[in-house]
């Protein structure tokens, strides 16, 4: 295979791969990194096939360096679109200038245009390794989706640079090339590879999240609190919470109110508890509160906090105020007794706290 073809077969395989990514995307739209991702491919490959017909000079190799800048802006982008960034800062919007810009300035300044153009190619090494820097730093492990995407951004960059730097010594300038086009060949494909693995890990995390969260309150729903508890073995402490005279509020002041009033609630409650402590939303507005407490008495006294938070101050609605109560049934849960059990347990004095009068805690 000829040096010639392999330019076209990396053109293809860049325009390949942006194509994919944009198919991706068009088909989520709220995937704003992905249509990045997939228009920098396609700059590149652009200017791949262009390669193979432009003139040898310095001003059209420096040209074309500035012209792959695009495509790292376009990166770049996307991995600060993928992080909630604004995707472009006013630094980044000058990137596609600096490899034509340093070769005219050092031209300028009496350096050989070889050479001039040479460190135009370096510029853009050091900007694509740049990238590669800020994607890796936020990984979440070594071997994860984002940690691939910047190794084949820091082989692309070296598989550059380093022909550049041995310029002159036993590789020859076609080798250097064939080099160069194979390397990116396969690591494109890595590339793009990772970053839409790296989009699914996301997606795959957040739907794992959305399935143990309450998505009303944000606290735990009984399938997060089940798996939160299968690493607790200590003692625990049971707090079953139900707020007083809900379907009151509910029918007084609207369900939209009440969805107001049991969010106010999680979030009192939460910052009562502490991080320690588990919240997790059993059903309408029940709540069940896990914590580390070591005796009952312990126990009762941050349950009384709780309904103390509670009762501090009414929930605004819009334009009503609306004032509320809880009322909490407290038990142990030792290592040795049935979690459920104790549920019942907790249950019971809740049910002894409404039957006493509400807005109370007892202990069972």
């Amino acid at each position: 295979m000829d040096l010639s073809t392999l330019h076209v077969t990396d053109a293809l395989v860049n325009l390949t791969c942006g194509l994919m990514c944009l198919s991706i995307w068009s088909h989520d739209r709220r995937d704003q990194c992905l249509a990045l991702w997939g228009v920098g491919l396609l700059i590149y490959g652009v200017v791949a096939s262009v390669l193979p017909f432009a003139p040898p000079t310095w001003i059209w190799s420096s040209a074309s360096y500035s012209a792959l800048e695009v495509g790292i802006l376009l990166f770049w982008g996307g991995f600060r679109s993928f992080d909630g960034k604004p995707p472009f800062t006013r630094p980044l919007l000058f990137l596609p200038f600096a490899p034509l810009s340093v070769c005219l300035l050092l031209g300028s300044l009496g350096w050989d245009w070889s050479e001039a153009d040479r460190a135009a190619l370096l510029a853009h090494c050091t900007i694509a390794a740049a990238l590669a820097t800020y994607t890796i730093r936020s990984r979440m492990s070594w071997r994860c989706p984002r940690a691939i995407s910047a190794y084949s951004m820091y082989i692309i960059a070296a598989s550059v640079a380093i022909p550049a730097l041995l310029r002159g010594t036993w590789l020859t300038p076609t080798s250097a090339e064939i080099m160069i086009a194979l390397v990116d060949h396969v690591m494109t494909i890595v590339f793009t590879l990772s970053v839409i693995a790296m989009v699914g890990e996301r997606d795959f995390q957040k739907a794992a999240h959305a399935a143990r969260v309450d998505p009303l309150t944000g606290v735990l729903n009984r399938k997060g609190l089940a798996e939160a508890m299968i690493s607790r073995t200590s003692p625990q402490t049971l707090m079953l919470v139900d707020l007083d005279h809900f379907k009151v509020i509910n029918d007084q002041f609207g369900h939209d109110c009440g969805d107001e009033v049991l969010r106010d609630f999680t979030g009192r409650a939460s910052a009562t508890i502490g991080g320690a402590a588990l919240l997790a939303r059993l059903g309408g507005e029940e709540f069940l509160i896990v914590s580390e407490d070591k005796c009952i008495d312990e126990a009762e006294r941050l349950a009384e906090a709780v309904r103390l938070a509670a009762r501090r101050e009414p929930v605004r609605a819009g334009q009503a105020s609306i004032p509320f109560t809880v009322s909490i049934g407290v038990t142990m849960c030792n290592s040795t007794d049935d979690f459920q059990r104790a549920v019942k347990r907790a249950d019971d004095a809740l049910y002894q706290a409404k039957a006493s009068g509400r807005d109370r805690v007892v202990t069972c």
